[in-house]
């Protein structure tokens, strides 16, 4: 894991095509928040996503899902099991903010873990708006914004929906629809 120096830009690389299919997840989802884990590694120039997967939105109060979510911590031990020895591992999460800008809430500081990238991203009616990653600076009690760069690749290998995803394979075909990102 990368250590957070708020002095040092830490860039997130993101797949273009992985960012269309959060952004198309998030906009499908709304006016809920819609929520998933990013996939891949680090390296000495930064954190390079090379999937994600969605994860459904297990907020115990249906009302409250358009300004709250949560994982099942079992899914997302599942996920990370099935990533063991493959050099990635799971190295953040993302999740919607409806109608709100794409930074960190109050709440999203309260949950939030050291080491792992946040991808916020703003959706409205109109679709993905917005799409901003954050790393908590766990000293000082906050976050700091880290550049993302988007990239092109073909290194990534869909899985169809509803079968469990392994290292190699992500949770979306290749036919899905580009967020407006």
């Amino acid at each position: 894991m990368l250590t957070v120096d708020p002095k040092i830009p830490i860039p997130l690389h993101l797949d273009v095509a992985v960012a269309a299919r959060i952004a198309s997840h998030l906009s499908a989802a709304y006016p809920l928040e819609a929520c998933g884990v990013l996939i891949g590694s680090d390296s000495q120039d930064g954190r390079r996503v090379v999937d994600a997967i969605p994860v459904e939105n297990a907020w115990p109060t249906q009302s409250e899902k358009a300004r709250r979510f949560i994982l099942d911590p079992q899914h997302q031990l599942r996920i990370e099991r099935s990533l063991d020895g493959t050099g990635k591992s799971l190295i953040g999460f993302y999740h919607s903010h409806p109608d709100h800008p794409a930074e960190p809430s109050a709440f999203d500081l309260e949950a939030a873990w050291a080491t792992y990238s946040y991808l916020i991203v703003r959706v409205s009616r109109d679709g993905a708006q917005e799409m901003r990653s954050w790393l908590l600076d766990d000293a000082m009690g906050r976050f700091i914004e880290q550049r993302v760069e988007q990239r092109l690749s073909d290194s990534l290998t869909p899985t169809p929906v509803g079968s469990d995803p392994t290292p190699q394979e992500s949770a979306w075909g290749r036919d899905v629809p580009r967020g407006k990102i």
